[in-house]
């Protein structure tokens, strides 16, 4: 018996060692059955059981080792289903400011600064317009047209040599384009005159509102 029980000591250091879980079933030299888990030993009373009761329960797996699992007991665990790992949640990122689109700026056209009026009006006409100078010598000069009216137009100067009676001339309007406006001036650039000329200007017509868009005449 002494044999038996060395046998059944080694079948239990094997079996702890495979499955810490299980129970070991001993008999010593007596005969006497124990219980073996962790180290500790439970001793066992056996029941009597009728034997055609014992006939009509189901045959397990033979335990031919004495080791007892708990898992061939119990029902089976359930698997634990595997644990989603979080996944980082986005950090929305702050509106964007709208940004107020830049308003254009209108082109400003300047308005142009019109001379005061004459301080001594003068009807409409030829006598209205004034040149500055009114003589002039050499091959080139400029004459400045005023007009003292209140009517914006054009004045014809003529510009006569200084031979009265050789009767040279020329005509020019001023200005060509547009109108003096009332108490303004424009100028005439003379450039056709002689070394030695001398020339006299005069204003031989006017038309109102200027020489556009209807041409002025001769």
């Amino acid at each position: 018996m002494a044999i038996i029980a060395g046998a059944l000591l080694i079948g239990l250091q094997g079996a702890r060692a495979q499955d810490d879980q299980g129970l070991v079933l001993v008999r010593n030299a007596d005969g006497d059955l124990y219980l073996v888990h962790d180290g500790s030993k439970q001793f066992i009373m056996p029941q009597d059981v009728d034997r055609d009761a014992l006939d009509a329960l189901d045959n397990g797996p033979d335990l031919s080792d004495g080791v007892i699992r708990l898992d061939a007991f119990l029902p089976p665990t359930a698997t634990a289903a595997p644990t989603a790992t979080p996944q980082p949640t986005a950090t929305p990122l702050p509106s964007a400011t709208p940004t107020a689109s830049p308003t254009a700026t209108p082109a400003v056209t300047a308005t142009p600064t019109l001379p005061p009026p004459p301080a001594n009006p003068q009807p409409f006409g030829v006598g209205a317009f004034t040149t500055s100078p009114s003589q002039a010598g050499g091959c080139c000069f400029t004459v400045t047209v005023t007009n003292q009216s209140l009517t914006a137009g054009a004045a014809r100067v003529r510009v006569l040599s200084g031979d009265f009676f050789s009767g040279d001339y020329s005509d020019y309007w001023v200005p060509l384009n547009g109108s003096i406006p009332p108490g303004g001036s424009a100028q005439l650039n003379f450039t056709q005159g002689s070394t030695n000329g001398r020339y006299t200007m005069q204003i031989t017509a006017v038309q109102a509102n200027g020489c556009t868009p209807n041409p002025c005449g001769r």
